[in-house]
């Protein structure tokens, strides 16, 4: 055996709290106090374990600090695979870190000093209202759990961090340790309430609770760390007495029988590890091999034993190791090393031989082993998500359980270039009408870069000054119809990016934005020829206005960015209002439609002279208010022009007004504009005819959409009237009010759109969202600030789903609500386990919210998100209800009735039963409902053949029959 005591590794001489060794022995991890904060640090192992290497000074001996903590950190813990490290500490938070690529600085350094490698916090687990002491991974890596002096234990779920599965309540002090059972069955706690306490796996309640070996312990050590043997047959635990002197009781699995004790140490015993594995090694009389576990404690006596099932002495005992108690003890079971820390701020390494202590056992012998002593073999593996001593029983779920379930996904903005498709498991769209198939093509932007968020990118725009001090920011453009982001835009942006379907990105100036209101009779004539408006490009015109007022476009919180209205400064005077929209489909990844609902935000009067434009779809619509003043009032212009050519742009047609145009929308058939005294006029893009007579409202539209189609259109009022129409067939689709849930307290109408099958989807200005249903006379309710809503949106939307107004109208307009735009990895303070109900409810709702929009693919997802739910965090009962609902009454139903949209239940229970098939406790019930459903395809099929063949026999009889009656009459064949 060597002891060896690295120099180099510390904290600035203040305390470490944890020692843990990575698997593949080549690392270590420290925890405890840095100069002003909790510190992490990730040693290199080699230097420690050989003098060459640590004289070698291109060797790095430290290969990441971290900071992050706000205060001490009182225990590091590798996960079982190696790839995350978790870290507890007094600022009552658990953070997960991960190796990330790309450099990284040391704390307080200045970037002077850099980090070998690179780990990023991945997650921050918020529960605790007290320190964190202890963490502790479950065998087989589904659960973290961490007890705290809040007298808690919270397990959480490491599938989907930051997310809870329960807290363990029941301990009346202080907790202080935690260990996992290694078959997964119980986990193990001790506190300052002289207890240890076995809660049970299955349903996490206390299945046992032991005080007798702690009645005469105080509460004098910092952590009580236990420990349990690596075959489960025993528990060691830190501090108890025994005759009045300290000892590690052991605890026998059979019975909870505590009789035995180690004994030696002088005074209270902190912490307790035993090796990873079973060792073996040859008996005294060299016939058979012993099988037998090894452990080390450490104690306030500063001294450390070792310890081997086998014997009964201690292997080695070093006193005065460190000159303070010692905190942690972490086993390299590939290098048969011991490495301890201590609160005197060092850390010690004992390397054995194997001589000494022995050789793992192999896999075969272990399985033996658990076969010997608990009726099965149990081989558990990092990654499975099922528990530890459940055995595969159907071997044709071998390949489906190999890895980790993941819940159903959505398309993001990284597979954006590719067809929209669901996956785990992936399903086909059902059409809801003759209008529903409509395929969103991903088109690729030439020249973008990777493709973010929308409202990360808006945070990302380019700002310079120039030499005046004027500030110039290049924006980042949304989608137009897609995608609604609230932020505070600077509201005289330098450039803007003009995209159509046949260029190239192209730099613009643009004049900047005013309006004038004057008398009718001051009105100066456009200076403008009509040559030149057949050229309009995003310049625009210019008219010269010595009374002009500047007033630049302003935007607030409740702003919310539908199309970019772009306004640049090039002079300061003597410029008419100017307004521009461009296409901006090759930068939301999603083809649109439609050019964008909301209209400019300008304020326009009757008196309001001023222009604007939108441009899409290879089309521009340029609207000039107050263009001609006649004796009856003013006249506004609306010009379209075609740009499928930017360099030979067509003006198609150009009409007159009697009232100012505050907002118009446009698809590839028509123009719908929306004047100020509530008249509506729908006419053809490519003519300008009038396609439905002048409509009047109370007040004026400010939004108005089509459906994707094009065959509907609709209007928002700001007194809240919703109208749709049906254009073909010329008549009212739709005419309600949201009166009823614009209170006042919601804001104005910042979105609006409309979907294929007419269902208006609203949202305002505050985040909250609606969606109206026809057969309900009531306004459905889509995002508001309910916790339940808040946690359903935050847990099970990817925060990089690429939104589709068209193939998912529901998630997109949840995902542009000011509740998912405020995602965050971090976690609500929670007293209660609700998180797993709460999301069931919510994907509840969500079914139901799809079935009332018509939205298939929707409906799709959100099945499988409910099974993928279910099979993590419910129970028996409510999987074989939704089963049970999917089959049907009749093994062979295949009516009208036993579908949802058009989508069979058949398939939907398909697609559970794909899900359910990679959780392995589920696999009898999948087995179950497997062969039924396999029972009811083949039944289908049969009787579809039997109609075909009685189809093909009544056709011939009918033919006979009418040849009999044709020669009966008289008639010649």
């Amino acid at each position: 055996m060597k002891l060896l005591k690295p120099s180099w590794v510390h904290h600035d001489d203040k305390p470490i709290f944890s020692v843990d060794v990575h698997q593949e022995c080549l690392k270590f991890a420290t925890g405890g106090q840095g100069l002003d904060s909790g510190r992490v640090v990730i040693w290199n192992l080699l230097p420690v374990l050989s003098e060459k290497v640590e004289q070698d000074e291109s060797v790095p001996k430290m290969l990441c600090q971290l900071d992050n903590h706000l205060a001490c950190v009182n225990c590091v813990r590798w996960s079982p695979n190696g790839q995350m490290l978790a870290s507890g500490s007094d600022d009552k938070l658990v953070m997960i870190w991960k190796l990330s690529k790309g450099p990284s600085g040391v704390f307080g350094t200045g970037g002077l000093q850099k980090n070998a490698e690179s780990w990023k916090c991945s997650a921050t687990l918020r529960g605790h209202s007290g320190d964190v002491l202890d963490l502790a991974w479950s065998p087989n890596e589904r659960w973290l759990a961490s007890c705290s002096i809040d007298n808690t234990i919270i397990i959480w779920d490491v599938q989907s961090f930051p997310n809870m599965v329960t807290t363990l309540r029941g301990h009346s002090g202080l907790v202080k340790g935690v260990a996992w059972d290694p078959l997964g069955k119980f986990l193990a706690s001790q506190s300052d309430d002289r207890s240890v306490k076995m809660w049970k796996t299955s349903d996490w309640s206390c299945s046992s609770t032991i005080t007798e070996p702690f009645k005469g312990c105080g509460g004098t050590t910092h952590i009580l760390r236990l420990s349990w043997s690596p075959d489960g047959l025993y528990l060691v635990s830190a501090h108890a007495m025994n005759g009045g002197g300290p000892t590690a009781r052991i605890i026998e699995r059979e019975g909870w029988k505590c009789d035995k004790d180690f004994v030696g140490h002088r005074k209270a015993v902190t912490c307790v590890r035993f090796h990873d594995t079973v060792l073996t090694r040859l008996a005294s009389n060299a016939d058979r091999k012993l099988q037998y576990c090894c452990m080390a404690m450490g104690s306030r006596d500063r001294s450390l034993s070792v310890w081997m099932t086998a014997l009964n002495r201690p292997l080695v005992v070093i006193h005065d190791l460190f000159s303070d108690s010692i905190l942690d003890l972490s086993w390299g079971p590939a290098k048969c090393i011991l490495m301890a820390c201590s609160g005197d701020g060092t850390v010690a390494c004992l390397q054995f031989s194997e001589t000494e202590l022995g050789t793992p056992v192999s896999d075969e012998e272990k399985n033996s082993l658990f076969q010997k002593t608990y009726g099965k073999s149990v081989t558990l593996e990092n990654g499975s998500t099922g528990a530890a001593d459940i055995l595969i029983e159907n071997p044709e779920l071998l390949v489906d359980t190999v890895e980790k379930p993941k819940p159903p996904t959505l398309p993001s903005a990284e597979s954006s270039s590719q067809k929209l498709t669901l996956t785990q498991p992936t399903v086909s769209s059902a059409k809801s009408n003759d209008h529903s198939d409509f395929t969103a093509t991903m088109l690729n932007s030439s020249g973008s870069e990777e493709r973010t968020s929308n409202f990360n990118s808006l945070r990302k725009q380019t700002e310079t000054r120039t030499a005046d001090g004027k500030r110039r920011i290049t924006p980042v453009f949304v989608a137009l119809n897609q995608d609604v982001c609230v932020s505070d835009l600077n509201p005289l942006p330098p450039t803007v990016h003009s995209w159509n379907s046949n260029s190239t990105p192209t730099t613009l100036d643009m004049d900047i934005t005013k309006q004038v209101d004057l008398p009718v009779t001051s009105f100066a004539k456009p200076m403008i020829t009509e040559a030149q408006e057949i050229s309009l490009d995003a310049r625009l015109i210019k008219t010269t206005s010595s009374s002009s007022k500047l007033q630049p476009l302003k935007t607030d919180n409740s702003t919310v960015k539908t199309f970019p209205v772009i306004v640049i400064p090039k002079s300061a005077s003597n410029s008419i209002s100017v307004m521009t929209t461009t296409n901006s489909s090759l930068v939301g990844g999603i083809k649109p439609y439609q050019a964008s609902t909301t209209g400019p935000k300008l304020i326009i009067n009757h008196n309001t002279k001023c222009e604007f434009q939108k441009t899409a779809l290879d089309h521009r619509v340029h609207i000039h208010n107050g263009y001609l003043s006649t004796g009856s009032g003013l006249l506004a212009k609306v010009t379209t022009y075609n740009i499928t050519r930017p360099t030979q742009i067509e003006k198609l047609w150009e009409i007159l007004i009697g009232s100012p145009i505050v907002n118009l929308n446009f698809c590839n058939k028509y123009v719908m504009l929306c004047c100020l005294d509530g008249t509506l006029r729908l006419v053809d893009i490519s003519t300008g005819k009038a396609i439905l007579p002048v409509m009047g409202l109370s007040t004026a539209a400010v939004q108005c959409a089509f459906c994707p189609s094009s065959r509907l259109v609709g209007v928002v009022t700001d007194c809240g009237i919703v109208r749709i129409w049906h254009i073909e067939e010329r008549r009212i689709f739709l005419a309600t009010t949201c009166n009823e849930i614009a209170t006042g307290k919601l804001g104005t109408v910042v979105q609006f759109n409309i979907t294929e099958d007419g269902v208006p989807m609203v949202l305002f200005s505050n985040g909250n969202a609606y969606s109206y249903s026809e057969q309900l006379k009531s306004w459905l309710v889509l995002s508001t600030k309910d916790p339940i809503i808040r946690h359903g949106l935050q847990t099970t939307i990817p925060k990089d789903f690429q939104k589709n107004l068209i193939s998912f109208p529901l998630i997109s307009t949840q995902a542009s609500t000011n509740t998912f735009s405020a995602m965050s990895t971090s976690m609500d303070i929670n007293l209660n386990d609700w998180q797993s109900s709460a999301k069931l409810s919510f994907i509840e709702n969500q079914i139901m919210l799809s079935e009332a929009i018509k939205s298939p693919n929707e409906l799709l997802f959100w099945y499988n998100m409910y099974a993928y739910q279910l099979a993590l965090s419910g129970t028996e009962q409510h999987l074989r209800l939704l089963l049970d609902d999917l089959l049907g009454p009749s093994p062979r139903n295949t009516s009208n009735d036993h579908k949802i949209l058009s989508v069979s239940k058949h398939q939907l229970l398909q697609n559970v039963l794909n899900v359910l098939k990679t959780h392995i406790k589920w696999q009898r019930l999948y087995m179950e409902y497997n062969e039924l459903f396999e029972f009811c395809s083949k039944s289908n099929v049969i009787d579809a053949h039997i109609e075909m063949v009685d189809r093909h026999n009544s056709k011939e009889t009918g033919t006979d029959t009418a040849a009999a009656n044709e020669e009966e009459n008289g008639i010649p064949k």
